[in-house]
């Protein structure tokens, strides 16, 4: 891997939660050049978001499937809260590591607060996640990247291929309206094989 060979830190993250009545995946991609220096942490820390948020939905789904005029409200609630969670988290982060080497950071409205900054910026990953349970799954994207399906042989994208062009760069957690551009879905149909990709395939 290119990140051996330059002694920097792995970009990639990933995460698991077994629920019992659900499972949760997350893969999370730093994006690697110098703009983004604290990717490898900003990966950790939307996987850990990703799988507690995604947690949340499908013991919601198992309790009590949602009627379809309710998907809508629930995929902006977990949208919203992905995009808070992350700022709160990586604010925090920052602030300890500034800390740690005998600076400040003041935010203005505190760590608590999970609205964007420009300063998390240095943070930028790409996200994805699937939550598996019995009654269905919650798919989620943010950024470049493959979600995948399969069943007897054959396997199709859950979302559209992302535009890997020069022009187009790919979307991320540190973006201010990243919210915007997250893909969720619901899907009701069970499958053989749930694959993240964080490159695509």
């Amino acid at each position: 891997c290119q990140h051996v060979l330059q002694a920097t830190p792995c970009q990639d993250a990933s995460a698991a939660r077994d629920g019992g009545d659900f499972v949760v995946l997350a893969v999370a991609d730093g994006h690697g050049d110098a703009a983004y220096p604290l990717s490898d942490e900003g990966a950790r820390i939307a996987v850990g978001v990703a799988v507690e948020s995604l947690g949340a939905i499908a013991s919601r789904l198992i309790s009590a499937p949602p009627a379809q005029s309710e998907v809508e409200a629930l995929t902006e609630i977990l949208k919203r809260n992905l995009a808070s969670e992350w700022n709160r988290r990586v604010k925090f982060h920052a602030k300890m590591a500034a800390e740690r080497d005998g600076k400040s950071i003041l935010w203005p409205l505190g760590i608590k607060g999970g609205d964007w900054d420009e300063r998390t910026r240095p943070y930028g990953c790409t996200l994805l996640g699937v939550a598996v349970t019995t009654v269905g799954a919650v798919w989620l994207q943010l950024g470049d990247g493959d979600l995948l399906c399969a069943e007897k042989g054959s396997a199709r994208r859950v979302f559209r291929a992302a535009d890997k062009s020069a022009s187009q760069a790919t979307f991320s957690m540190s973006m201010r309206d990243c919210v915007e551009h997250m893909k969720v879905s619901f899907d009701t149909q069970p499958h053989e094989l749930y694959l993240l990709a964080t490159d695509g395939v």
